[in-house]
Formats: C-alpha cells, sequence, structure tokens
C-alpha cells in the first residue's frame, strides 16, 4: 500500500509534540483541578499536503475527559454533535467549496447536513482551543480560558507556529482578544486581515450560525488569500529583473 511521505513540516511538528509531552503530565500534577490536557493539533494527517492550511482556533472544550486528550477527527465526531463543533464544519466545508471555485462574492449554502461530508472536510484542517485544561471542577467561564492562555503562553505560540498554517481562523470576541494577546497583534474583532503571511480572519463564536454572514467571511479571506498570491508573483517575477 502507498504511503505518502511525511512533509519536513510535519516531522518538526511531531517532535514538538513530543518535547511537549512531559509538559502535559507536569502541569496537570502541580494542578489538582486539572484531569486533562488536550493535545491539539492536524484532525489526520491530511492537513500537511492540503493547501491552503486551515487552522481553527475555539475557546474551549466540549467534554470534560481525563489524561492527556488528543483531538483527532474520532474525538471530532463526538464535537460535531454540538452547535460549535457543527457550525464550525459547517463554514470550513463552504469555505473549501469556495477555495476550489475561487469565486469570490459567489454565493455558497451552508445550511449543510450531511454529517460525513463536513467530517471529510475537516480531515484537512487543523483544530484548537485557546484552553487546553480541563476537568470536572473546571467551570465554563472566560477568565479561566484567559488564565489557560497567560500560563501556556508560550506553549500556543510555539504551537500555533509550528503548524504553519495559511489561513486561521478565531472564533467569538474572546478568541480575538486571546489571539491578540499571545502575538501582540492589533486584529479587530470580525475583521479579516494579512498578517505575517497568513490570512487571520476573526468570526463571530460558532455556537450560533449566520450563512450570509459566512459567505461574507469566506470572500474576505479568498480577496486576502489572492493579495498575498499577488505580492509573491510581483516577487519571483522581480527576481528575473
Amino acid at each position: 500500500m502507498f504511503k505518502m511521505e511525511k512533509t519536513n513540516e510535519q516531522m518538526n511538528y511531531e517532535k514538538f509534540m513530543i518535547q511537549y509531552q512531559d509538559y502535559y503530565e507536569e502541569y496537570m500534577d502541580v494542578n489538582e483541578q486539572y484531569e486533562s490536557f488536550y493535545a491539539y493539533g492536524p484532525l489526520t494527517e491530511k492537513y500537511w499536503t492540503y493547501s491552503p492550511r486551515i487552522l481553527i482556533c475555539n475557546l474551549e472544550p466540549y467534554d470534560k475527559r481525563e489524561g492527556v486528550v488528543k483531538v483527532d477527527i474520532d474525538l471530532y465526531k463526538e464535537w460535531i454533535k454540538v452547535n460549535t463543533g457543527k457550525n464550525t464544519a459547517r463554514f470550513i466545508t463552504g469555505l473549501t467549496k469556495v477555495l476550489i471555485q475561487e469565486n469570490i462574492n459567489g454565493t455558497i449554502s451552508f445550511n449543510n447536513s450531511n454529517i460525513q461530508e463536513l467530517l471529510r472536510n475537516m480531515e484537512n484542517a487543523a483544530y484548537m482551543n485557546f484552553r487546553i485544561s480541563s476537568g470536572e471542577k473546571v467551570k465554563a467561564d472566560n477568565k479561566g480560558i484567559l488564565r489557560d492562555v497567560r500560563t501556556h503562553s508560550n506553549y500556543l505560540i510555539a504551537q500555533i507556529n509550528s503548524l504553519c498554517p495559511d489561513i486561521i481562523i478565531i472564533g467569538g470576541v474572546e478568541g480575538c482578544s486571546n489571539f491578540n494577546f499571545l502575538f501582540n497583534s492589533d486584529l479587530k474583532f470580525n475583521t479579516t486581515k494579512i498578517y505575517d503571511g497568513k490570512v487571520i480572519c476573526s468570526i463571530n463564536h460558532f455556537r450560533q450560525s449566520n450563512y450570509k454572514y459566512y459567505n461574507e467571511k469566506v470572500n474576505e479571506i479568498l480577496a486576502c488569500l489572492k493579495s498575498i498570491q499577488e505580492v509573491q508573483s510581483v516577487l519571483n517575477c522581480s527576481k528575473y529583473i
């Protein structure tokens, strides 16, 4: 059976995750209220060969498991049963269609209830929450998320950089604030911009859906991608002048 060679980025990321295995365990040992640590990342290995690479950053886990929890497509099959998980997958599926068609100002239907199709598109993405620890004693609150971001800032920054995403989707007002804290950026909520050669899209929290709004956001992303491609094309041409 043919096995695809791993990309250099994938191998570097795997080394990064191995490096932090002890970090998870030590953190839970000294913080008794935390019974789990979510190891986010690509939902499948398809992420590394898919272009453009898409990273979704939401706020916190949808369940409370124990130990080091690997977040992959099998776990997402559970998370897609809740609104945030399903609407995230709907958005990524619609975005994928727009990227394939390169149809700016087009209209895509996001009202997709085909779970298998939604999961197939999520297989190409990486997923993380800004809150990476959890437990029965942990409540859903923004202060707790911010505390996690501050505590694990070095880890989160290194993880996002190691994922080498082309597009980062950031859900919610708090998510936008957390991203700005980590990267010392000035991203405004509900805007899409080019930052450090990547497309950063701040979007409403996925707990509720708005399909017209989703169309606007994917077209913003496509416009930014085209701007990056045009700049790269000019730079490449300048090499021969």
